[in-house]
Formats: C-alpha cells, sequence, structure tokens
C-alpha cells in the first residue's frame, strides 16, 4: 500500500510535504524567538551600562557616528575597569578631595580644577561623552594615552592627568582662564590658528559657562 493510499484510510496522517514546511516554520520560529531574545538582553544591557556609565548630554549636534569607536572604546574600558561598584557610590566629599590633592601636587588653581570637573563630568568617576571623553575630568583617549593612564575612569589617575594638563595649559597661556579653557575644550592649536577663543559654539559655551563655575568658587575662597 502506498503513502497515498494510506493518507485516504488515515485523515489524520500528515503528508510528507506539509510535515516539512510544518518544520521549516518552526525553525524560523525558533530563529525569530532567538533574536527577539538576543535583543532584548542587548537593550537590558545597554540600560544597564548607560545607567553606571551615563553618556553626558550632547547639546552641539554632534553626528552619532562621528566618535561612535571612541564611545565604544569607552565602554570596553569601563568594563574592564575595577572597583565600578565601589566609585558609582563615592561620596561628594571624596572626590572633592581627590581633586583638592591633584591641585595642591600640581601647583594648579584649585578652582579651575574643580570648576572643570563640575561641568564635564558632575564629579562622576563614570561619566562618558559623546565624543568618548571619560571620568572626572572628560579625558579624550588621545590625552589617557599621552598620560599613560591604564584606567581612564580610576578617579585618582584621571583628576591628576587632567590637572596636570591645566598645569600645561596655565603655563602656556599665562594665566589666562579663558584661553586655558578654551585649549581644554578645543585644543592648543585651534586657539592657536583663532589667536584666541575658537568661535565654535561649543568652545564659547565651556568658556562662558566653566568660567563663571571658577569665578564662583574664587568667591568663596
Amino acid at each position: 500500500m502506498n503513502s497515498a493510499e494510506l493518507d485516504k484510510k488515515d485523515p489524520r496522517r500528515i503528508p510528507p510535504s506539509t510535515s516539512g514546511q510544518l518544520l521549516h516554520r518552526a525553525r524560523i520560529g525558533l530563529g525569530l524567538a532567538a533574536i527577539m531574545l538576543y535583543s532584548a538582553g542587548l537593550l537590558v544591557a545597554a540600560a544597564y551600562v548607560s545607567f553606571k556609565a551615563p553618556i553626558k548630554p550632547d547639546r552641539y549636534g554632534h553626528p552619532f557616528s562621528r566618535h561612535l569607536g571612541d564611545r565604544l572604546a569607552a565602554y570596553a574600558l569601563w568594563f574592564r575597569s575595577p572597583s565600578k561598584a565601589e566609585r558609582a557610590t563615592m561620596p561628594i566629599e571624596k572626590i572633592n578631595q581627590i581633586l583638592d590633592t591633584a591641585s595642591a601636587k600640581h601647583g594648579v588653581d584649585r578652582c579651575l580644577v574643580h570648576a572643570v570637573a563640575v561641568w564635564e563630568s558632575s564629579l562622576n568617576p563614570h561619566a562618558i561623552s559623546t565624543t568618548g571623553a571619560v571620568g572626572l575630568m572628560a579625558l579624550q583617549p588621545e590625552t589617557a594615552r599621552q598620560f599613560s593612564l591604564e584606567d581612564p575612569f580610576d578617579p585618582y589617575a584621571n583628576a591628576d592627568a587632567g590637572t596636570r594638563l591645566l598645569g600645561q595649559l596655565s603655563h602656556d597661556y599665562n594665566g589666562n582662564v579663558d584661553l586655558i579653557l578654551a585649549a581644554y575644550n578645543s585644543g592648543s592649536n585651534a586657539v592657536t590658528q583663532f589667536r584666541g577663543v575658537p568661535p565654535y559654539r561649543e568652545t564659547t559655551d565651556y568658556v562662558k559657562h566653566v568660567g563663571h563655575i571658577y569665578r564662583i568658587c574664587k568667591a568663596e575662597q
């Protein structure tokens, strides 16, 4: 008796062609379910990372793809960075002490160091900017490499490197706070090119707002 005759005798029997289609659909369903679970996992991971290491809001329209590599590198460094839990609950008083120690060690104006840290990271050691700058002093990747930082999220090392950079700029610009801040934000080459504060909105805002924090600090001394 052939299969056709069996099918006629037993209507419950599933033809081979139909069985293959069902198997194919089941595989597709499992594949889609796996993709959905994977996507959900990525969303949970992204939510966790953005909570623990928030990206500083972008006010100046940086293209998403322009610094994507730097941001991914910053998150990779954050994942490898030890003592994340301890730093996440570090008291503000401790962070202020770290900044004070760095400024005293390198002879840099305390208010200048604090003003930069407050604006750049809101004193969050885990801060990441849209351009991939990290930590208390928002060190760019090339700056972290310049000062040989193994863990730029370490608040001690980050504050020390950022303060050293401010010290170098203070020397280069004879203590002119506006030029120091402009160079910290946009680089010394831009300050040299424009013979002063570059006319970039991001930099002029930076000089204005960080300078305001600086002057408040000086007035309270």
